[in-house]
């Protein structure tokens, strides 16, 4: 049991690393019923364990509250599995200084020679600056991966090499610097802090606001309101 449960942990880590490396949102993607689960066979594997210590397992009752918290375990895993929202997948169409090459163990196998990292790297941040591809909601590293005519382990790797980031707050950083720009303006003070969030390009106002405070150090309302002398604005 210990053994099965390290080995869903660590599965369970790559599977969050492999989400923030391919998707720029995250309100879709539900991982809490994981680690309830988790959490619950954990609890389940000590008081088992402590029931055989003081010898309540000798006693007849103990093999069915065995087999009942098995099944209670495996019944709610599987209910809250199937109960997963669906993740919505919408279909889109230079020099040494700006863009220093920093090689990570991760990519030595990388067949890309530094050259074409920065070409692809340029073309990516075109992207970003000129056209700004991180407003779309739903923007996943496939997105980009064929707007740039190239392969999403590529994209990650620049943006793992060149921004030392993942594709999660590589996007977020783009779109809390749009919601900046958009909360200085005072032409924009009709929109609340959700019409800004939605407008610089995410899903949600939660989102919104703990990748604001993790690129600011506060919140979008805080940001507004020192921008405006300290005048409270409702969310």
């Amino acid at each position: 049991m210990v053994f099965y449960l390290v080995l869903t942990i660590r599965q369970y880590r790559k599977h969050l690393s492999f989400i923030e490396n391919h998707y720029s949102y995250t309100e879709q993607i539900d991982t809490a019923w994981t680690r309830s689960f988790m959490i619950s066979f954990l609890i389940f594997f000590i008081i088992n364990n402590l029931l055989y210590v003081i010898g309540f397992r000798q006693q007849h009752a103990a093999g069915v509250l065995y087999t009942v918290s098995m099944l209670g375990i495996t019944l709610f895993a599987g209910v809250r599995g199937l109960n997963q929202k669906a993740i919505a997948v919408s279909v889109v169409a230079e020099n040494d200084e700006i863009f220093p090459v920093t090689r990570t163990i991760k990519y030595q196998g990388s067949p890309m020679t530094d050259e074409q990292k920065r070409a692809m790297a340029a073309k990516l941040e075109a992207l970003m600056q000129n056209e700004k591809a991180f407003i779309q909601s739903d923007l996943t590293i496939d997105h980009l991966a064929r707007r740039l005519e190239t392969n999403s382990k590529y994209i990650s790797q620049i943006i793992n090499e060149f921004y030392q980031q993942n594709y999660f707050h590589y996007i977020n950083s783009y779109r809390v610097n749009e919601a900046k720009l958009l909360l200085t303006n005072p032409a924009n003070d009709k929109y609340s802090i959700l019409g800004i969030s939605s407008m610089a390009g995410f899903a949600s106002k939660s989102t919104f606001n703990t990748a604001f405070r993790k690129f600011t150090g506060i919140t979008p309302s805080e940001f507004r309101d020192q921008r405006n002398g300290g005048e409270g604005r409702g969310m």
